[in-house]
């Protein structure tokens, strides 16, 4: 059995206003040379946006070499300016 290699990042920003909590949670998952991007918002414990996209072959190669991508998760943003946390 080969062993596959996995690289996850976590990355979570939490912002309480007038006792409600906003949470914009960033997710990278490289597994078999693929790998996927994701982010998930929460408002009150409740999912109200969710996107997933699939990492593009510069972008898994920046993250492999452990260099620092700007925008990465640009293109995953809402359009509504409601739900931008």
């Amino acid at each position: 059995m080969v062993k596959t290699e996995v690289y996850n990042s976590v990355s979570t920003i939490s912002v309480y206003k007038n006792g409600k909590g906003k949470t914009k949670i960033q997710r990278v998952r490289i597994r078999d040379g693929k790998g996927f991007k994701e982010i998930v918002h929460r408002q009150n414990g409740r999912v109200t946006h969710k996107t997933r996209k699939v990492l593009n072959r510069k972008e898994l190669g920046a993250i492999q070499t452990c260099k620092f991508k700007p925008g990465l998760f640009r293109d995953c943003l809402p359009t509504t300016a409601n739900n931008i946390l």
